[in-house]
């Protein structure tokens, strides 16, 4: 990164995703890390809480450079890696290392603070992407039930005109043994008791 680059701390999204766009497409080293001057518009200049971090302070720069460009260039958007290299990144950060000033310790909680936040969105990120594999997966078993029912449908619906076949086949044999050795029915009325069963199905 050149000197007139860093972070840029903005309660906007697309300022936010300009910065990150910026640290994927940057393959440069972390030291040293960049430092935006003094009269660069970052946006708000201090967090509320605990701490008073000033977010012109040079050191918070330093560490969330090193934070974001480490994890974003290393790991390409790849979350469960990245959640892996935050967990790392935020021990070794941790505000419980004393820094010798109080100004470097508040940059080094600020930069935990940041990591804390990041990783619960992407513990959130993980939890999304499992549902939608589990959505995935569950629409291809839906997919292979819908088949397998229109398949058995069909099948039934085969079955249901045999059974018809069948039941016309047993009542010409019952036909038959009654008036074996009968010359009185003709076969215009054994046509009229059993006409024709209608055309086999093609559904096979």
């Amino acid at each position: 990164m050149s000197a007139s680059e860093g972070i840029h701390i903005s309660s906007t999204p697309s300022a936010s995703a300009s910065v990150l766009d910026s640290l994927t497409s940057n393959s440069s080293t972390l030291s040293p890390p960049s430092i935006p001057p003094a009269s660069q518009n970052i946006g708000d200049d201090s967090i509320s809480g605990k701490f008073d971090i000033n977010l012109k302070d040079p050191l918070v720069f330093e560490y969330l450079n090193a934070i974001m460009g480490r994890a974003y260039r290393e790991n390409r958007y790849d979350h469960a890696k990245y959640f892996q290299v935050l967990t790392i990144l935020k021990k070794r950060y941790t505000p419980i290392q004393r820094c010798g000033t109080r100004r470097l310790e508040l940059a080094r909680t600020f930069c935990w603070i940041f990591l804390r936040a990041a990783q619960e969105v992407l513990e959130e990120v993980t939890q999304l992407r499992e549902e939608v594999q589990e959505l995935r997966s569950r629409k291809g078993e839906i997919e292979e039930v819908t088949q397998l029912r229109e398949e058995v449908q069909e099948l039934r619906g085969i079955r249901d005109e045999m059974h018809q076949y069948r039941q016309m086949m047993e009542k010409m044999q019952q036909f038959i043994t009654a008036n074996m050795g009968s010359c009185s029915t003709s076969l215009q009325t054994f046509q009229r008791q059993f006409p024709p069963p209608p055309p086999p199905s093609t559904a096979i």
